[in-house]
Formats: structure tokens, C-alpha cells, sequence
């Protein structure tokens, strides 16, 4: 938020949460500048016994809530001239890898092969 602005919190969420975020913030301030899209987890488990939900639920923050952010923001920014989309990724986001508790001769891939898929 710069001056007279104000910022807004939004977890996620469904496309009625976030174009209603937007609104208010539009509302507010005549106007969206930016957008920081900076939600993200991890379910932690063996692929095998990766249940559907949890996967879904990673996939529904971690893409699709910052894919709704995005599409929600276009129109008001482009409405004032732009603006700009930051969207944030911890290192796992971007390289891959495996986590401690999965044991290298239980990945599928090695680390090395995973990370450049």
C-alpha cells in the first residue's frame, strides 16, 4: 500500500472471493496498482500414499488461487493505465526435489532427474 492506499488479504479462496477482494479494494481506492500473489503450501507424503484431496487442495493454492488473483486484477489495472503482478514461489516451487522424510531410493526419479523435468 502507497500512500492513501490500502492492502487487502485474501487466502486463496474461490473466484467470488477474489473478484470480490478486488472490488472492495477498487472501491476504496479508485484504483488496483498491484497484485502480490504469496500463498503456497505442501503436503508431505510418498506418492503412493498421496491421497487426491491433498494433492487437489495444494493444486487449488498454489495454482488456481493465484491463476484467480491474476485474472481478477487485469481489468482494474489495466483500467488505470497497468500495474504490476508479482506472484512468489519458494525454492521447491521452481527446482522441485524431495523432502527428508521420503527416502532417496523411494523417489521415483532421482533428485537430480526430478529437478529437471
Amino acid at each position: 500500500a502507497g500512500k492513501g492506499g490500502s492492502k487487502g488479504h485474501q487466502r486463496g479462496g474461490g473466484e467470488k472471493d477474489w473478484t470480490g477482494g478486488i472490488a472492495r479494494t477498487t472501491e476504496s481506492d479508485n484504483r488496483l496498482d498491484a497484485l502480490v500473489n504469496n500463498a503456497g503450501i505442501i503436503k508431505i507424503a510418498a506418492l503412493t500414499e498421496c491421497r487426491l484431496d491433498d494433492y487437489w487442495s495444494v493444486i487449488r493454492v498454489n495454482q488456481v488461487g493465484c491463476f484467480l488473483g491474476m485474472r481478477a486484477a487485469i481489468a482494474p489495472m489495466t483500467a488505470v493505465g497497468g500495474g504490476s503482478i508479482i506472484n512468489v514461489s519458494s525454492i521447491n516451487g521452481i527446482v522441485g526435489g524431495t523432502h527428508p522424510r521420503v527416502k532417496r531410493e523411494d523417489a521415483p526419479l532421482p533428485v537430480e532427474e526430478c529437478q529437471l523435468l
